[in-house]
């Protein structure tokens, strides 16, 4: 189960490097960073805290 979560993971976060690559909007690459985190998390037993995505989220202009 660990294996394929991380598996999961590495391919989200790959796909997130070719948007970011591709210079797609923000908005979605970080929507496929925060479901690699979730992964990731899944593997090490902790839930996704919503204080360091909030700062991740305000740290970018999305929307425009």
């Amino acid at each position: 189960r660990q294996m394929l979560q991380l598996k999961e993971a590495t391919k989200i976060l790959e796909r997130s490097t070719n948007l970011i690559n591709r210079n797609e909007p923000e908005e979605i690459i970080l929507q496929d960073i925060k479901s690699g985190i979730e992964a990731i998390n899944l593997v090490i037993g902790e839930s996704t805290n919503e204080d360091m995505l909030d700062l991740l989220f305000k740290s970018f202009c999305i929307g425009k």
